[in-house]
């Protein structure tokens, strides 16, 4: 940006100075312009000549020449002549209008005083040019320095900017704890200072939000258990199986809202160890297998990753869970991969259900987020399932992704490091994870 702006001054700068050069150069070919430059050029040139005096000598006229840049010959009433270098055209007749006219290729203006002609030859341009090179050579230093400093200057004026749309990015992706510096007290900084007033603000109400959540979680805790109990006391009824499963619900998105809450957390406690993933999805996979369309897991070697089993067995049944649920039970079964890569490990979960338009694939791992705006239990849980995932993908230092299309089914990966501790693997514990 500054180098565009940078570039926009150069060329207005440009366009600047060649409208006041050819304003200049008209004004001064104008009938006007050319009198008074006339005039004070025969009065400069009449203050020559009184300082030659009536006896000038050659010596005399080669200092003024030097001094001047003006080259000078007089003609004595005896027909002698004297010049300030050799080679100067002879016999040079007076012409009305400009004092400086053309004569032998050297433009002369002659001056009568004293009884003697004075007559003086202004310097050829390309000598005059030669003599200088230092002058044109400065010029172009000047010139190129005050460029330099231009963008430069331009470049820090700006640099706010370049903060701000970087702070922007960060937020954008989430990061709501960026904070831009603002220094001054210019226009730019004070953006910079109600940007990071945005920024506190949003971070506030997040906060606030997350923390509901929790303070509600933990107070529906206490409540649930107690139901539950008193479910438990009740003579067999008709409606019991279905209170007990509604109960059930709510304890699981407690569950799933603090188990959240607790990954959120700067530095989340992960119980890493080195674990053999085929067998702790393949454990996962049990309880889903006799549900159809039924799951089939991709043979291949153990693969080791430096996980929690736990919270990976929570990520690995939601993916599950979510694939068998929207899939046509008549259809193909979902298919579940692990495999070890140069880079890390990956865990696929593919199915051939009803797939998620492109429009909602981002929008799923947001919490409570549901694609049947309906919010139909039929249709899916209370949209807290893949938040977690995410968290717990995250905390890990992985990623997760979904590539879904409608009517094609979606596939689920799961990326994550591979195994970096020194623990034996403990193979008991590996192949049948915490449920």
């Amino acid at each position: 940006m500054s180098l565009k702006l940078f570039l926009i001054l150069v060329v207005a700068g440009v366009l600047v100075n060649v409208a006041v050069f050819f304003g200049m150069r008209a004004a001064i070919a104008s009938s006007g312009g050319r009198e008074i430059i006339d005039h004070n050029v025969r009065l400069y040139l009449r203050s020559l000549v009184d300082e030659l005096g009536p006896t000038p000598d050659a010596a005399r006229l080669t200092a003024l020449a030097k001094r001047t840049g003006l080259a000078v010959s007089v003609e004595k009433a005896d027909g002698t002549t004297l010049a300030s270098e050799a080679g100067l055209p002879t016999s040079v007749t007076a012409s009305g209008g400009r004092p400086f006219r053309l004569h032998h290729f050297r433009k002369a203006a002659p001056l009568e005083a004293h009884g003697q002609r004075y007559v003086f030859f202004a310097p050829n341009g390309a000598s005059g040019f030669l003599r200088a090179p230092e002058v044109t050579l400065t010029t172009i230093a000047f010139v190129t320095l005050v460029f330099v400093l231009s963008f430069y200057a331009m470049k820090r004026t700006l640099a706010p900017l370049k903060g701000l749309m970087t702070g922007v990015t960060a937020v954008a992706a989430g990061d709501v704890d960026h904070r831009v510096e603002a220094r001054g007290k210019d226009e730019l900084a004070r953006l910079g200072r109600a940007f990071n007033h945005m920024t506190q603000r949003i971070r506030d109400m997040m906060k606030a939000k997350e923390q509901l959540l929790v303070d509600v979680s933990h107070e529906l805790r206490a409540p649930v258990t107690r139901m539950k109990l008193a479910l438990e006391l009740l003579p067999d009824a008709k409606g019991k199986a279905r209170l007990s499963g509604y109960l059930g619900e709510i304890e699981h998105m407690v569950s799933e809202i603090l188990e959240s809450a607790r990954l959120d957390a700067t530095s989340p406690a992960l119980s890493r160890m080195p674990t053999d993933l085929r067998a702790l999805v393949d454990g996962c996979a049990a309880s889903f297998r006799d549900r159809p369309p039924g799951v089939t897991l991709r043979a291949g070697e153990t693969v080791v990753a430096d996980v929690d089993a736990s919270r990976i067995a929570i990520v690995v049944r939601n993916l599950l869970e979510n694939a068998v649920k929207y899939s046509d039970p008549r259809g193909r079964a979902v298919e579940v991969s692990v495999e070890d890569a140069a880079d890390g490990v990956a865990v696929r979960v593919r199915d051939h259900g009803v797939g998620i338009p492109a429009s909602e694939v981002a929008k799923v791992f947001e919490p409570f987020y549901r694609v049947d705006k309906s919010r139909s239990k039929g249709t899916g849980g209370f949209g807290l399932g893949l938040s977690l995932c995410q968290k717990i993908v995250a905390a890990h230092g992985g990623t997760i992704t979904l590539a879904s299309a409608p009517g094609c089914g979606t596939t689920a990966a799961v990326s994550l490091p591979k195994a970096g501790g020194v623990k034996p693997l403990d193979t008991d514990a590996a192949a049948n994870p915490p449920s």
